[in-house]
């Protein structure tokens, strides 16, 4: 079974998927730099100096923060389009049976993604592990 974890700030990622299946064969796609022997990691670029002054723009008000979450530089639509334009992260995604939804920040490009391809999109490393239960129980014999 090919996992797939997207986590775009990368944090406690080591702990959370030593939990999954260990015969799964599992990629992580961040844009952080996490470095890891147990699985692959796929790192996408970071946003933009100008893109990353922006957020910061629209973070100081209330206002300016529900406008953030509506508009190109949210960060679950920065991260999206980052795995779109990223050939290695897209390679990842297309032979996924499973993709995990990390973080907040991970879940429009997980349901995306699931819409695009036959992988099924969880939120959470709960769901992963009864999805991958599920998985296995409809694979035996």
């Amino acid at each position: 079974m090919k996992i797939v974890v997207l986590s775009p700030s990368g944090r406690n990622i080591s702990a959370s998927v030593r939990t999954l299946p260990p015969d799964a064969q599992i990629s992580v796609v961040t844009s952080a730099a996490v470095a890891h022997d147990e699985f692959e990691i796929v790192r996408l670029a970071p946003p933009s100096a100008p893109l990353r002054a922006v957020d910061a723009w629209l973070l100081r008000t209330p206002v300016g923060r529900a406008m953030r979450r509506l508009s190109p530089v949210d960060p679950g639509s920065v991260f999206e389009r980052s795995t779109r334009s990223s050939s290695a992260a897209a390679a990842a995604l297309v032979g996924a049976d499973l993709i995990v939804a990390a973080e907040r920040d991970a879940v429009y490009a997980a349901w995306r993604w699931a819409r695009r391809t036959s992988a099924q999109a969880v939120v959470g490393f709960p769901a992963a592990r009864m999805a991958s239960r599920a998985n296995r129980a409809a694979e035996a014999p």
